[in-house]
């Protein structure tokens, strides 16, 4: 009733990336794209404004059953890699037997992130039980 506007945000899933805008659907898209993909969310990790750690992109891809034997996440990386632009290609591809979903139907993506980093700490304790010394990759 004052006149005033009240900005609410973007309904969009469009996000800043290490300063390029990418659009969250185009990469779902792009993922969707390749055979081998049934569903995928994808969603944005990191962030953290005071641990001062920048944005990046993980995508949680189920994959159709006759793929589930052979298809891995460095294989999803090449194909999308092929369809997207290189700040557009998630920097971790996880394989899912499911996207949870929220009360309303749509995927969970704060149920997401924590399989991203269940499924980060699972691969750097595997790669510390087996070789002397690990290595943590920085995803920007």
């Amino acid at each position: 009733q004052s006149g005033n506007v009240q900005y609410l945000g973007c309904a969009d899933d469009q996000v800043k990336v290490s300063g390029q805008r990418v659009e969250l659907g185009a990469v779902e898209s792009a993922l969707l794209s390749c055979p081998q993909v049934s569903q995928c969310t994808v969603v944005v990790m990191g962030g953290d404004s005071t641990a001062g750690s920048s944005k990046w992109l993980a995508a949680c891809v189920v994959l159709r059953d006759e793929y589930r034997a052979t298809t891995s996440e460095s294989d999803m990386r090449a194909q999308v890699s092929r369809r997207v632009a290189r700040h557009e290609v998630p920097q971790r591809i996880v394989l899912v037997d499911r996207i949870p979903l929220t009360a309303a139907g749509k995927a969970d993506r704060q149920e997401l992130k924590k399989v991203v980093v269940a499924a980060a700490t699972s691969a750097s304790t595997s790669t510390s039980a087996s070789t002397p010394t690990s290595t943590s990759v920085d995803p920007s």
